[in-house]
């Protein structure tokens, strides 16, 4: 081996790492952009009432995004009502429930039974999307020019002063013409996946097995010397990205349209996947073997394409790719 040739696979593998997580960056920066004025919406309360942010010009505005089944929505609830009742005369709001079971007459009785004062409606206009709210309680205030000036996302026990002071020191502030806007990172599903395919190469599968692959195929290839280039040698390692690159990109658009699916209904099954995750860690302390979670995959594939199995693939960018 010639001097210097064994840094050379080291700063290929490092270059490639940053070449990709700059692509990723760079898929991501388009789709990140930072938003200190409130999106506007249109909904209807639950009284009939139009609303949207700009006829709330002029005074505070809160935003609640949260469900009648939401247990951390009601620790911050109480607080709300207290800061409220404090500035009823600055201050108007408004509580968007993102649960699609949330209907006009559900939420008509959980404001009378949490004695709510503000306007309530379902989110009928994606405004959750459009503040990227995921998790709830998601509580924002909009300043008198429709810049917000507060966000704060979920809610614990023993947070309840916290939120009050936070709230009341913004508060202050907007009356007293010295708030300042905060911004809400919104990311597209685009580049989270993007960022989300960069940081799955370092999983503990792919990090220390996909290299091995690699180089347990070109190694065949190594056999017949006459065969190996570094064209061959590009070639087959663009022929094994392709292939990760299909895989993921499936799977990915079944998650997308699932997640599409499910969003809404996210809070009711968070305790369902965590109730899993727990059951299949304690599964991987006992002898209990579960593969036949891929059969159905095999069965698909048997009736889509019968007469071909990974067997059959005979050459090494074949293999490289499969």
């Amino acid at each position: 081996m010639a001097k210097g040739e064994g840094t050379r696979p080291t700063a290929v593998v490092a270059f490639s790492l940053v070449a990709i997580a700059v692509l990723a960056l760079g898929i991501a920066a388009p789709a990140a952009r930072a938003a200190t004025e409130a999106p506007d919406f249109t909904l209807t309360d639950i009284d009939g009432v139009p609303l949207n942010v700009t006829m709330f010009r002029g005074k505070i505005l809160l935003l609640d995004f949260m469900s009648t089944l939401c247990t951390p929505c009601k620790y911050s609830l109480p607080v709300l009502q207290q800061v409220y009742a404090g500035h009823t005369d600055v201050m108007d709001g408004i509580s968007i429930s993102i649960l699609p079971t949330d209907t006009n007459p559900v939420l008509d009785t959980f404001r009378t039974n949490e004695n709510i004062t503000w306007h309530v409606s379902r989110d009928t206009d994606s405004v959750a999307a459009k503040y990227n709210v995921v998790p709830i309680p998601r509580i924002f205030l909009v300043r008198q020019d429709g810049q917000i000036i507060f966000d704060k996302e979920g809610m614990a026990l023993g947070e309840e002063e916290s939120l009050r002071a936070a709230l009341e020191a913004r508060i202050a502030e907007a009356i007293g013409g010295t708030s300042t806007p905060v911004d809400i990172q919104q990311l597209s599903i685009f580049a989270l996946a993007a960022l989300a395919g960069v940081s799955s190469f370092f999983s503990p599968c792919s990090f220390p097995m996909l290299p091995g692959y690699i180089a347990f195929f070109l190694g065949l290839d190594a056999k017949n010397p006459g065969q190996m280039t570094k064209k061959r040698a590009a070639a087959s390692g663009v022929l094994s990205s392709l292939g990760i690159i299909l895989v993921y990109g499936i799977i990915g658009a079944v998650l997308l349209a699932v997640g599409a699916a499910v969003a809404p209904y996210i809070n009711l099954l968070q305790p369902i996947v965590g109730g899993l995750l727990i059951f299949m860690g304690a599964l991987m302390f006992t002898p209990i073997q579960y593969n036949w979670i891929i059969n159905p995959f095999r069965k698909l594939r048997t009736r889509l394409f019968p007469h071909w199995t990974p067997n059959e693939v005979r050459t090494t960018q074949g293999k490289l790719f499969s």
